[in-house]
């Protein structure tokens, strides 16, 4: 189960079968979750990564791109 921390929620799972690529051939499968309250999303992967080479021109999320992207920042207690 994943919690939306902010709004105490269940998050719902939105889409399967989706691919963070890392360094172009680096892969982890998963699922999107969002948020029915606030619309956060995560994506749920698995623990080990595969190769593939055609990961992102085949529709995969290029993660190297990252570090460019607006994310909230981390909160820790």
């Amino acid at each position: 189960m994943n919690i939306c921390l902010e709004c105490k929620t269940e998050m719902r799972c939105v889409k399967t079968g989706m691919v963070a690529v890392f360094a172009g051939d680096h892969c982890y499968s998963g699922d999107a979750f969002e948020c029915p309250e606030c619309a956060a999303q995560i994506l749920v992967t698995t623990e080990n990564a595969y190769y593939d080479p055609r990961a992102v021109d085949a529709g995969g999320i290029n993660m190297d791109d990252w570090p460019s992207k607006k994310c909230p920042p981390t909160q820790t207690r």
